[in-house]
């Protein structure tokens, strides 16, 4: 899952959260990346393979379904698991 950011529109404490969500979550599963993205039409996008899903604001209920929901489904992976 990559969770992309606009760093002009989502700074200071949502910023601190948002970062703080990831790590949490990667302590289940690693498969998580967190980047700014300047050209961003969203303050916040979450991606994996073929979803998308924009965001005006942080919200970690949001983050976490996404998550929940798509995490280790990629073709690669098999029953929620992934090779190495």
């Amino acid at each position: 899952m990559i969770v992309s950011y606009n760093p002009q529109q989502i700074k200071g404490q949502e910023l601190v959260q948002l970062y703080q969500q990831a790590h949490s979550l990667s302590n289940f599963n690693p498969r998580i990346i967190v980047t700014p993205r300047l050209n961003l039409d969203t303050p916040i996008a979450l991606t994996t393979w073929n979803y998308l899903q924009k965001l005006d604001r942080y919200n970690s209920t949001a983050v976490k379904i996404f998550y929940d929901t798509h995490i280790a489904r990629g073709p690669e992976c098999q029953e929620g698991l992934c090779p190495g």
